[in-house]
């Protein structure tokens, strides 16, 4: 799945691909969108703060919920849940059984240029157009839990700041959540130890054509796209 500059989302069955399945949001426009842990539902963020819930055996939706007065910016599944950030930075954890957002973190700004979740979904990074990353703690529940003799609520919890040399243009987290590589706009990579809380810098010279992507493959190499379609395989130095 994927949407369009226009608002549109399209949906295609990988079984027969062709023509993609298109859906027009009623005047607003698809802005983000995730599939559900379970891989049966396709959840869809809209400029009118608004998310959709589609069933996408029958590509149909089955629910739409207002969450905020700005766009739906970026969406991921957890467990029971979404974490939802708007264009505003506001952080929310969504419960799909109940339907409702069960925490929050209130954001200020629309000064922002990636957004990136760990894969266990504990660490949410938020990078700044200044060159700040922004990391918050989020928890793994959707709702109460008693854990450990207490009663514990689902949170959003601000973490660190870590301070980039450059405006940064993507990022991504190790398979084992250990490290965050970060691409900046000169074309180095820097890489945030998660741990130890600490910045390793590179001395890479800057490419002749912009880098614009990367994602990890394992915890030792990771993958660069490039403005001219070129894919780089890197390893971590």
């Amino acid at each position: 799945a994927c949407t369009t500059n226009s608002g549109i989302l399209c949906v295609w069955n990988y079984n027969d691909w062709g023509r993609p399945y298109q859906f027009q949001g009623d005047g607003k426009k698809a802005i983000s969108l995730a599939f559900s842990e379970e891989k049966t539902l396709l959840f869809s963020g809209y400029n009118d703060g608004t998310i959709n819930i589609m069933d996408i055996d029958i590509f149909e939706d089955i629910s739409s919920k207002k969450i905020s007065n700005n766009s739906i910016v970026f969406l991921s599944s957890i467990k029971g849940g979404l974490i939802i950030v708007d264009l505003y930075q506001n952080i929310y954890i969504y419960n799909l059984n109940d339907r409702e957002v069960v925490a929050t973190y209130d954001g200020y700004s629309q000064n922002f240029t990636n957004i990136d979740i760990s894969n266990n979904k504990n660490i949410l990074s938020i990078s700044q157009s200044n060159g700040n990353i922004k990391l918050y703690d989020i928890s793994s529940i959707i709702s109460s839990e008693f854990i450990d003799g207490g009663w514990v609520s689902p949170f959003i919890r601000y973490k660190c700041t870590f301070k980039m040399s450059d405006k940064i243009i993507s990022s991504d987290f190790s398979p084992s959540d250990d490290l965050l590589a970060v691409l900046m706009e000169n074309g180095k990579t820097n890489y945030i130890d998660i741990i130890n809380n600490t910045i390793y810098s590179t001395s890479e010279e800057q490419n002749l054509v912009k880098n614009t992507t990367l994602a990890f493959i394992n915890d030792y190499n990771f993958v660069v796209g490039s403005a001219d379609g070129k894919i780089i395989l890197k390893d971590i130095n």
